[in-house]
């Protein structure tokens, strides 16, 4: 709620804000299709309200517990061909759960004082592991110990969870006498995980029931079983929960504890399980589904192994890790060879056009660095975010893009000199002028003509090959390599413009190379729309 209300005081549109709450609204599944590369792509939310669009660019996280956010995977991708399809709900696993409560007389138990009516509650946490006679670990448990005072049928129980403090009773529990003295043990022992080798022998795990819900989709079919190694541990943790009371207990006859149903302790975890390897997890290790490009979870749900403790905790830091790396990726490192230009993080070296003497066209739009990337606000004019570092004379320009509308209109400039010294009222025109533009438009304004298309050096020659950009919301590359006179552009990977210049009479100082008495300029457009930029490197030749 903290972050809806920080998100809402932002002077931005609903379209343009981080974080919104919509309620009373039961999500039924998610929206999907496949990417150029294979991949799947979430590209809306199905409701019981009816659909959610997302957001070009936009990012779905899956944090509904453990049973129902495996659920939701299951029936989104059911019959999808998803690879880790077959591993989503596997690896099913709670906790091993013992109680025994035992009453000690109050004078049995030295240095009590005798004089003291009500006795204060007191705690212990104690670690345990079981082993096998050759040192081959079982597993591992923990015993939750409470002491707390009370009559000779008062339980810890009782003590501890059950007694609500009121004003009316204040008197009588002053003066209350504690002839016992309660100790509740609880013990809780991890299930045994899935063999990532072999989910399919592993008994627990979530599947889809042929049932159908009230709003027509499949329900959860649990199953939770112990294996023979979870018996195994939950006798050496009831073993060790004997012999502990027999301490507190000293001449008592200690009975057996008794036992909490599997799946009663809201401890279930597993069932979407992380792993950097495909074949053996179907999240990776920063939460994202494999072979989806904005799908992520959080919550136990991930956890590869339940441990003892409540998993709860582990979960919240889980999911604030995977939201921190959503909202902040870590800076980009660049490939090998190359120079980053913009890491994801600041716009160090980068500087925006400016206007002047343009009333009603003065505002060139800006860039601002969101999850990664720049993203791009078309103002009333043409503008240009260019990068303050000169080119090599010689040199290969990488970076990725994405629209977010079928309209949006972009380019990337390079060859251009300093835009500080030419004198023009609208300085991202030094760019149209005494630079090259790679154009981003699939429309190809304003008469629909190759020059005038993505891929195209603009004004100059059209792609040599029918469009390659792909849909609205997926990443595309650019690779620009500037030698010389020639230029050549690859778009996802293939090349599809390649450019000899031969000089412009209209324009003589475009196209020269970059030299420290003449440098030379890269820099984006904000033209029409919305998009966005990331990955932006450079390699000398």
């Amino acid at each position: 709620m903290k972050a809806a209300r920080t998100a809402s005081l932002g002077n931005v549109s609903d379209g343009r804000k981080d974080f919104m709450v919509l309620p009373d609204t039961h999500v039924l599944t998610l929206a999907k299709e496949r990417t150029a590369a294979g991949t799947w792509r979430i590209t809306g939310v199905d409701t019981s309200r009816g659909r959610i669009d997302l957001a070009p660019g936009g990012i779905v996280i899956i944090a509904l517990g453990t049973i129902e956010s495996a659920r939701i995977a299951l029936a989104s991708f059911d019959g999808s061909g998803l690879p880790t399809l077959p591993l989503i709900g596997k690896n099913l696993i709670a906790h091993l759960r013992s109680n025994l409560v035992i009453r000690v007389p109050r004078t049995a138990i030295p240095g009590l004082s005798p004089t003291t009516n009500e006795l204060q509650t007191s705690a212990l946490f104690v670690k345990g592991r079981a082993t096998r006679q050759n040192g081959d670990l079982i597993g591992r448990f923990h015993l939750q110990i409470a002491a707390s005072g009370g009559g000779s049928t008062v339980g810890g129980e009782d003590e501890l969870y059950r007694k609500i403090p009121d004003i009316d009773f204040y008197d009588q529990l002053r003066s209350s006498t504690d002839t016992h003295v309660a100790f509740a043990i609880r013990g809780l022992g991890e299930m045994e995980p899935a063999d990532p080798s072999d989910f399919g022998a592993h008994p627990s795990r979530v599947d889809l029931d042929l049932r159908t819900d009230e709003y027509g989709v499949r329900r959860a079919s649990v199953t939770i079983a112990p294996t023979q190694r979870d018996g195994d541990l939950w006798t050496a943790m009831d073993d060790a929960v004997v012999a502990v009371a027999a301490i507190l207990a000293p001449g008592q006859t200690i009975p057996r504890p008794a036992h909490d149903g599997l799946g009663t302790t809201h401890h279930e975890t597993g069932t979407l399980r992380i792993d950097p390897d495909p074949t053996r997890g179907v999240a990776d290790e920063d939460g994202r589904f494999h072979y989806t490009e904005n799908l992520y979870a959080a919550g136990p749900a991930l956890f590869p192994s339940i441990g003892s403790p409540n998993p709860m905790l582990t979960g919240i830091a889980l999911s604030r890790r995977t939201g921190d790396l959503i909202m902040s990726p870590p800076p980009f490192a660049g490939d090998p060879g190359f120079e980053v230009l913009f890491d994801g993080t600041s716009l160090v070296d980068w500087s925006m056009s400016t206007i002047v003497n343009q009333p009603r066209r003065d505002d060139p739009g800006d860039f601002r660095v969101r999850r990664g990337a720049l993203e791009s606000r078309s103002g009333t004019d043409l503008g240009l975010l260019w990068l303050r570092r000169a080119t090599p004379e010689r040199y290969v320009l990488r970076l990725e893009w994405i629209m977010t509308a079928s309209d949006d209109n972009s380019g990337i400039y390079f060859g251009f000199p300093d835009p500080r010294n030419e004198g023009y009222n609208n300085t991202a025109y030094v760019g149209v002028n005494l630079g090259f533009e790679v154009q981003i438009d699939e429309l190809g304004r304003p008469d629909n003509a190759g020059i005038h298309r993505t891929g195209a050096i603009y004004g100059f020659k059209g792609p040599d090959l029918p469009s390659l950009t792909r849909p609205v919301g997926e990443w595309n590359a650019y690779e620009i390599t500037v030698d010389g006179a020639n230029i050549t552009v690859a778009l996802n990977g293939q090349t599809v413009n390649q450019f000899h210049f031969t000089g412009d009479p209209q324009s003589p100082r475009r196209g020269q190379p970059s030299t420290p008495q003449d440098p030379r300029f890269i820099g984006l457009q904000t033209h029409t729309g919305r998009l966005l930029f990331r990955r932006i490197q450079w390699k000398a030749l």
